[in-house]
């Protein structure tokens, strides 16, 4: 009877949602090759009204920085996208990178279809997929905690990177949740 009433409540009462991805203490640090990183903030991309994924912003740059600053660095820096809509693909996610880009010039093309062409599966609902970058190893690529790619350079970087947190972001209201503004006295 104890259970059923459980059950019951849990349906009646709405479910909170945060912008923000998980509480465990393996989210709130990211661990690359030698660097373990902070997460600078988090938040939902949203189109149409639809919920594609939760964004997280893993950064080992100062906190004060904005998102040009990041970018201009070369400090290890994530992104982790943790997949919460069925319509969010491998395709779309290619497509949506490509476009974000725009005409960022060869090298970056060439990094996105190396990238894309590495995952062998689809992406689907539930599924992570991370964005990582280190001065040694370049960026990565990992799905579900699967290194798929590495692409070497800064150009890229600065492209791949530039979606979430750039002047151009795809979406400013994801961009100004992973970089917040800082703190005025």
């Amino acid at each position: 009877m104890v259970r059923l009433s459980a059950v019951l409540l849990s349906l009646l009462v709405p479910h909170a949602h945060a912008d923000e991805i998980g509480t465990g203490a393996e989210l709130v640090r990211l661990r690359i090759d030698e660097s373990e990183l902070p997460m600078r903030g988090s938040g939902t991309r949203r189109k149409f009204g639809l919920v594609l994924y939760d964004a997280a912003l893993y950064t080992a740059g100062a906190a004060a920085k904005t998102g040009e600053a990041l970018l201009a660095s070369d400090d290890p820096i994530a992104v982790r996208l943790e997949v919460r809509s069925r319509l969010f693909t491998k395709p779309r996610l290619k497509r949506m990178v490509s476009s974000a880009v725009g005409d960022a010039g060869a090298e970056v093309a060439r990094g996105i279809d190396q990238m894309f062409d590495s995952i062998d599966a689809k992406i689907e609902k539930g599924d992570v997929v991370e964005f990582t970058y280190t001065p040694a190893s370049g960026t990565t690529l990992r799905v579900n905690g699967k290194s798929k790619a590495a692409v070497e350079g800064t150009e890229f970087r600065r492209a791949l990177f530039g979606i979430w947190i750039g002047e151009s972001a795809v979406d400013d209201d994801l961009a100004e949740s992973l970089v917040p503004p800082p703190a005025t006295p």
